[in-house]
């Protein structure tokens, strides 16, 4: 029962990065205007690695192959778009430092999830 309960953990994880990664691929002009608004060097080749490593982090966890590499890559993600684009500190408007603080937090745990993977591995139901 706990190898079903790891895998299931392991994939829901992983359905936020798959999801944010094909969108923010689909809508690369977006994800680049606002990697330029937060000042990211080549914002359109930087929010396509983004996207990229989102997605194939994703999709290692999903899978369970290589779950170590996918940790890596997610956290390759997370970091840099946690501390630039949802530096919250840096908001004077309530509402917006408000929303910057739970895109924050929410990475924070995010990283958190990436971090047990890469430490425990992919669990025993897993291509790895």
């Amino acid at each position: 029962m706990m190898d079903y309960v790891w895998l299931i953990g392991r994939v829901l994880l992983s359905l936020i990065f798959i999801a944010s990664g094909i969108g923010h691929l689909r809508n690369l002009r977006h994800t680049s205007q606002i990697a330029a608004a937060a000042g990211m060097p080549a914002p359109v080749l930087m929010g396509a690695l983004a996207s990229l490593l989102a997605l194939l982090g994703g999709l290692s966890f999903a899978a369970g192959y290589r779950v170590e590499i996918g940790a890596i890559l997610i956290l390759l993600f997370l970091l840099p778009v946690t501390f630039t684009l949802h530096a919250f500190w840096k908001y004077p408007d309530a509402m917006e430092r408000a929303n910057h603080q739970a895109h924050f937090m929410k990475n924070v745990a995010l990283i958190g999830g990436a971090l047990v993977v890469f430490f425990h591995g992919a669990g025993p139901l897993s291509l790895g």
